[in-house]
């Protein structure tokens, strides 16, 4: 294996396989591996990558944009992106005389008597955020209870909160679970990856080597799941 870097802004590596043709491959890690029989040279390899450069780079940004989740400062007004199990959702103002929030499709419809009464547009917002937050959460919490059963019987209380460096943790003294508020824009498996997680901190209040055990006999692919949460990251403007 061989790595070579063009222009300071691609890094690739040289496979030497038993292929046909050139192969290109880029990670979700942004790493490129080029894949090649030995009989085709160094040179024509390079130039094959050379002529994928604009490609690439626009691979690269496909990567960036989906780890990056960026949560604007709400304003409640037409065209605000929500978020929501990866999913976005957009805000539309509409007149009428009953004041509620519907979602339809990926649209979520702020009816209201006044269109400029910002205090109503936050409070009605803000109370249908709050309840699509804890359905969510809700219904991880009692998938992820079955999978426990009978290692815990227990129901935990729920709560959440903006963390700036965990995705969740466990108050083994206080049966509470306290989940990352930005947890609702990822996916559910994610969610509920973390969500068995802490639950399994109400057995193994530490990360020894029996936690790891049951996380991997309730979930097998648990490291997969926190991969994808590395991946990620959350910027508030």
């Amino acid at each position: 294996m061989k790595k070579i870097i063009l222009n300071n802004k691609i890094k690739f590596e040289i496979q030497r396989k038993n292929v046909k043709n050139i192969n290109l491959r880029i990670t979700k890690e942004k790493e490129i591996y080029v894949s090649a029989n030995k009989y085709i040279s160094e040179e024509k390899i390079i130039n094959f990558v050379k002529s994928k450069e604009e490609w690439i780079l626009k691979k690269f940004e496909e990567i960036e944009s989906k780890r990056l989740i960026l949560i604007e400062k709400r304003k409640y007004g037409t065209g605000e992106n929500y978020k929501i199990l990866g999913e976005d959702y957009f805000l539309k103002l509409i007149l009428n005389a009953e004041n509620k929030v519907i979602e339809k499709d990926n649209t979520v419809q702020l009816f209201l008597d006044d269109l400029d009464n910002m205090d109503l547009r936050k409070d009605l917002i803000e109370k249908w955020y709050e309840k699509k937050i804890n359905n969510i959460f809700d219904k991880s919490l009692k998938k992820m209870l079955v999978k426990l059963y009978p290692y815990y019987k227990k129901t935990p209380l729920i709560d959440h909160k903006v963390f700036s460096n965990k995705w969740g943790v466990c108050m083994v003294n206080k049966n509470k679970i306290v989940l990352n508020t930005d947890l609702i824009c990822i996916s559910e498996e994610c969610i509920d990856f973390v969500m068995l997680h802490e639950l399994i901190h109400f057995i193994h209040p530490n990360h020894s080597k029996s936690f790891y055990s049951l996380l991997e006999k309730l979930m097998p692919d648990w490291k997969i799941k926190n991969e994808k949460l590395k991946q990620i990251i959350i910027k508030r403007l």
